[in-house]
């Protein structure tokens, strides 16, 4: 109720059934295709921890600063039919697992999101079967900025069976621990799409993109192209998940940003309804 100020949003979860993929297309239009959740093809579904909803996604309406900006008057609000309650709500959290002092190291960080993919996400996936739950491993955690927060970083680290067939990515946040956030498939003989990119797949897909050769206005130089070794997101036209991260390219003067899945973009949209 409205003058319940005593509850602690780390117990709750957000479930959000998403087509896949959440994203747009080279030119910034959203796409919709035969292979994604709209068309009834391969889909995903986010967990959301009460942390992560609470201060990433759902921030109020009549807030402060970007808060208020962003929100108000954009949206329909759906809220407690009772009056608020005229006392600050004392919303409790709790203590994270490590003091945000470092970015924690991609061992640890693989133990956290292969505890939280087993007490969360393994048992709403349907067909693991039983004999092939022992195969089920964490993969390698890649470490992610987000553009939109100060000094906030999280990983994401795939969950595979023994064929590498993806069941989900988990999300945690790289300096305190806590579990963010999870995407998985709701079935098992339809695995998530997520595989890193090597430097040459890189420029390769710059070079597809751009046409890169000797008569090109952008050429690619050997020893001259920079890849930022931390991949970059904010919510974006170009990419409206956290699981969709970009690389970061410096070519001479240029800045591009290639996506995980190799779509390459001169920038990130931001200012745009909704995001």
């Amino acid at each position: 109720s409205s003058t319940d100020n005593t509850y602690n949003i780390d117990n709750l979860i957000f479930l959000v059934h998403n087509p896949a993929p959440a994203l747009s297309g080279t030119d910034g239009t959203i796409q919709h295709l035969k292979a994604d959740g709209c068309a009834g093809g391969r889909s995903s579904i986010t967990i959301v921890a009460g942390r992560t909803w609470f201060e990433e996604y759902m921030t109020g309406v009549f807030g402060d600063g970007s808060d208020q900006s962003r929100w108000i008057g954009k949206f329909i609000a759906v809220c407690d039919p009772e009056p608020s309650s005229k006392e600050n709500k004392n919303i409790q959290f709790k203590k994270s697992l490590f003091d945000g002092k470092e970015i924690i190291n991609s061992k640890k960080i693989t133990e956290l999101a292969f505890a939280a993919f087993n007490k969360t996400v393994l048992k709403r996936i349907s067909g693991v079967k039983k004999e092939s739950k022992k195969y089920i491993q964490p993969g390698t955690p890649v470490l992610v900025k987000h553009l939109g927060h100060k000094n906030k970083y999280y990983y994401l680290t795939p969950v595979t069976d023994i064929t590498k067939n993806i069941y989900s990515l988990i999300s945690n946040d790289a300096r305190y621990g806590n579990f963010r956030e999870a995407s998985y498939t709701p079935k098992a003989d339809k695995p998530l799409l997520f595989e890193p990119l090597t430097k040459n797949e890189i420029l390769k897909a710059i070079d597809i993109k751009f046409n890169t050769g000797d008569d090109a206005p952008i050429k690619i130089f050997k020893n001259t192209v920079s890849i930022s070794p931390v991949l970059v997101w904010k919510p974006c036209r170009e990419s409206l998940s956290p699981f969709m991260p970009f690389y970061v390219v410096h070519i001479g003067d240029e800045n591009f940003y290639v996506r995980i899945d190799r779509k390459v973009f001169a920038k990130l949209t931001t200012a745009k309804f909704g995001l």
